[in-house]
Order: structure tokens, then C-alpha cells, then sequence
């Protein structure tokens, strides 16, 4: 018995010195704490639940999220030109854009999140001539968003520290995603 705890004690003093002695290229370095990671500019693009696509007679409708993706609305959608709205838009017109498979920028001109003015230079720009895209001022964005990109069941939403570039990124690969996208009813039609 003596013999086996001395075997054992020399194994586990083996293997204790040998974790100590394991060469420095395959150490795994200790955890450093540098803070919490900076939030991302924009969210992930979402999925988010099909209302239907009813038409109504009015301009007006109660959408349960904001801004709306999909649900009831006008019969009449927006043509463009322009592209570019400096005053709000009737969200049942540009609900029934998005299922003509347009892509909506929506931006926030509120005091707690405005999108600033070298963003909206820079996404006018990329979105004047751009085919099936819209922007335009939108209340309310989700607090603390200052830039959404919808199309039909789709949404993207971007904080006010986002950058010029990083908006025109996100919504290059949003329009390149979701433009004409298979869950927009009528993606195809004009």
C-alpha cells in the first residue's frame, strides 16, 4: 500500500512538472480582460413574422413592429422618382413597395438617435439609381436605432455610432440579399 501512494505521488508530481515544463509555443496564454467588446454598428439582418398582405383603404395602419415588413396596405405604392424622401412616407405605401420587392432605408432625423449628415450624403448617393430602393425619414425607429433597412420580412437595424462606411456596407449586402427576395409576393412585378 505504501508502495502505490508513493507511485502515485510520484505520477502526480511527474505530471505537475511536466505541465510546468511544456514549451512556451504550446502554452495557452491567460485570459486577458480588455473590457467589454465594442457593439457592432448594425444588428444581423432578421427574419421577422409575415402580416399578410391584405390591401386596404386607408393610409393609415396600426403595425405591431417598426418599421413594418410586411402586413395590410394601400393599393397604391410609391414610384419612384425620387428615390430619396426628406419628409416621412405613408407606411402603408412603402409596405406595399417592399412587396413589389423593393429595399426601404429608413433613417432617424430624432433627437436621441439622428443619423448623421455624412451618412445620409453617402447613402443618397449609393441609393440614386439603385433600382427598387427607397429612403426616407421614418418615427419611431426602435430606440437607440438610427438607420433600418426593410424589405419583406426582413429587417436591419443600425445604431447612431455607425459609420458612412459601415452603412454603405451593410446596406450594399442588404440589397444584394433581400432585393426581389423569394419572400417579397410580387418581388418580380414593376
Amino acid at each position: 500500500m505504501a508502495r502505490l501512494a508513493g507511485l502515485l505521488l510520484i505520477a502526480f508530481a511527474t505530471v505537475a512538472s511536466g505541465c510546468a515544463s511544456t514549451p512556451s509555443s504550446q502554452q495557452t496564454p491567460p485570459p486577458t480582460s480588455t473590457g467589454p467588446l465594442p457593439a457592432a454598428a448594425c444588428d444581423a439582418p432578421a427574419k421577422m413574422p409575415d402580416l399578410g398582405a391584405e390591401h386596404i383603404d386607408s393610409l393609415t395602419y396600426a403595425y405591431p413592429q417598426h418599421p413594418a415588413t410586411s402586413g395590410p396596405h394601400y393599393p397604391v405604392w410609391i414610384k419612384p422618382p425620387p428615390q430619396v424622401f426628406a419628409t416621412y412616407l405613408p407606411e402603408t405605401r412603402a409596405v406595399h413597395n417592399l412587396e413589389h420587392g423593393y429595399v426601404v432605408v429608413y433613417y432617424s432625423l430624432g433627437p436621441d438617435a439622428p443619423l448623421p449628415a455624412d451618412i445620409l450624403t453617402v447613402l443618397t448617393a449609393s441609393i440614386t439609381g439603385e433600382r427598387k430602393v427607397l429612403m426616407a425619414p421614418y418615427r419611431p425607429l426602435p430606440e437607440g436605432k438610427a438607420l433600418a433597412f426593410a424589405a419583406w420580412d426582413e429587417l436591419q437595424l443600425c445604431g447612431p455610432t455607425v459609420t458612412a462606411a459601415e452603412a454603405r456596407s451593410a446596406l450594399d449586402k442588404f440589397i444584394a440579399a433581400f432585393r426581389e427576395g423569394p419572400l417579397a409576393p410580387e418581388a418580380k412585378s414593376p
